[in-house]
């Protein structure tokens, strides 16, 4: 039985066997650990719209979203710990060690996964839903370490690890987030940090991968800077998409930092590995430093020894922004994607006269203060 408006506060509910709560209106201050659902979907079921909030839960366990199910779910403020998603059955349809679908503001996920014996396995933490201001670290599973198929907004992506796909995030929508000291140690030849997914203004550092960083992603406005490459013969990128994005001080081994893709108005240059920047992929308006093989550059690219960044962080408008001296300066090429509103990595506008190449554009005399997020 669903119930419609319920308010449950200030409850423990620890070690249960029960079907998953199926009800909607209001849970608050509770605590929810070591329970197992007797059903397939969640500890916590939202039949209508449920608010979870400034709860705990730790070590439950459920066939699909370990701790909590459905699309009507609305958590802020909740820490989701150790939980797991057990599911026995061969099905594109189960996942999330925390959470399946659902909107989550504010949240920490940590250490949930999808036990390793499982016939399906997406989304250590979250598969598919929404999450805005949360931090996803040390979650684990086959597809997507963290999340799957999820939008992310201003999120933080640490220690999370794959075996298959995507140890940060497998597909799904991602603005404004961070992602550093994700670990893929997988052997898949599509394998990697991430695995598709379009990332809108992010940032990504000291990751280090058996494999790619991304592997057929879709990247705007980020900065890719200091990932590492463990594996001989793999780069940053084989393929994808990558538009006004810095590639930058990255290390591979025998391989160069990209080798496959498009490039639009992107930064590629100073990585440090035993090839060149530049092994593949097709260029406009790309700037770069060394090449090999014969990847394909329009000729609004530049070959040059230095991009002139600002450097680490001391400046007013962001690490890793360009000097006013820079060849990336007012280099770049209109691109549809971008309108009026839109901003760079560091919040400033887009386009200022031409569009710069690189994540971020510069703005003399901005005076804005924005860490890499």
């Amino acid at each position: 039985e669903a119930y419609n408006s319920i308010i449950v506060s200030n409850c423990v509910f620890d070690a249960n066997k029960v079907p998953a709560m199926s009800c909607g209106g209001k849970v608050f201050d509770c605590i929810f650990t070591n329970n197992v659902a007797a059903s397939w979907d969640g500890i916590v079921n939202a039949a209508l719209l449920l608010a979870v909030n400034n709860s705990f839960f730790y070590g439950n366990e459920s066939l699909r979203g370990g701790c909590t199910y459905g699309g009507n779910i609305r958590a802020t403020n909740c820490q989701f710990i150790n939980n797991k998603s057990a599911d026995s059955k061969v099905s594109y349809d189960y996942g999330g060690g925390a959470a399946y679908n659902g909107i989550y503001s504010n949240c920490l996920f940590r250490g949930n996964y999808i036990r390793t014996s499982n016939r399906s396995w997406y989304g250590g933490a979250i598969r598919g839903g929404r999450a805005v201001g949360c931090v996803f670290d040390g979650n684990r599973a086959g597809d997507g370490g963290a999340t799957y198929g999820t939008m992310t907004i201003n999120c933080l992506f640490t220690n999370n690890t794959a075996s298959t796909l995507g140890s940060a995030a497998y597909g799904g929508s991602h603005t404004n987030s961070f992602y550093v000291n994700n670990k893929y140690t997988g052997s898949n030849t599509s394998g990697g940090i991430l695995y598709g997914g379009v990332f809108d203004g992010c940032a990504f550092s000291e990751n280090s991968s058996a494999r790619y960083l991304g592997y057929n992603s879709k990247m705007e406005n980020s900065l890719i800077v200091s990932n590492t490459i463990t594996a001989s013969g793999y780069s940053i990128a084989a393929n994808g998409i990558y538009v006004n994005s810095t590639i930058t001080g990255n290390k591979t081994v025998n391989k160069a930092a990209i080798t496959g893709g498009t490039y639009t108005n992107t930064i590629v240059i100073a990585n440090d590995n035993s090839q060149a920047d530049v092994g593949g992929g097709t260029h406009i308006h790309t700037l770069y430093n060394t090449f090999t093989g014969t990847p394909s550059f329009d000729e609004g690219s530049i070959k040059t020894a230095s991009a002139r960044f600002c450097g680490n962080g001391t400046k007013k408008s962001g690490p890793w922004s360009i000097k006013a001296s820079s060849p990336a300066r007012d280099a770049g090429i209109a691109v549809d994607l971008f309108n009026e509103s839109s901003v760079d990595i560091y919040g400033n506008p887009r386009i200022y006269k031409t569009i710069d190449i690189g994540c971020s554009e510069f703005i003399p005399f901005s005076g804005m203060v924005l860490m890499v997020k």
